[in-house]
């Protein structure tokens, strides 16, 4: 019979625990402006954005993201890439970062990268994304595209300033 009570009570006990903690941890939100969207700021706005508090477009053409903590880590996880990174390994190309996201080394093979760059775009975004919301005001990437059958390089671009030029390939 005690032992019921005790059961009876910690149950109740964990269940008002759950039920207050979700308001109490509400988490505050904070806005970060991106100026130069790399992938286009029409394009995000109109995707189905449920896991952050709030995306716009400002009048001078930058975009707003109001995100909790925990959402800001979620956008910069590097595993939010591993879907995109399977079919371009099946293609023969490889994708790596710099630690601070600052540049981006995509070697792939003859003919291969023209029909990537739509999937590359995506790693650009993921480095802005992944340097403005830790703090970095003017993003800033250099992008190496490397010839992965001749070893040459075939082009170096630092966006935003710069933009990839696909027509390299086939040359």
């Amino acid at each position: 019979m005690i032992l019921r009570k005790q059961l009876l009570l910690l149950s109740l006990s964990v269940f008002c625990g759950l039920l207050l903690s979700g308001c109490s941890q509400q988490e505050e939100a904070k806005s970060y402006t991106f100026h130069d969207v790399y992938i286009g700021a029409e394009y995000l706005i109109e995707t189905d954005h449920s896991d952050c508090e709030d995306i716009y477009l400002n009048e001078d053409g930058s975009l707003t993201l109001v995100l909790t903590e925990s959402q800001r880590k979620e956008w910069t996880d590097p595993s939010q890439m591993e879907a995109i990174l399977i079919p371009l390994k099946l293609m023969g190309v490889a994708v790596q970062y710099s630690d601070d996201y600052t540049e981006l080394t995509i070697s792939a093979p003859d003919g291969v990268a023209e029909a990537a760059s739509p999937m590359i775009l995506n790693f650009a975004w993921q480095a802005e994304l992944y340097q403005v919301l830790n703090g970095v005001e003017n993003w800033s990437l250099e992008v190496t595209v490397i010839n992965s059958d001749t070893g040459k390089t075939v082009q170096q671009a630092t966006l935003p300033e710069e933009e990839l030029d696909w027509s390299f390939v086939g040359k």
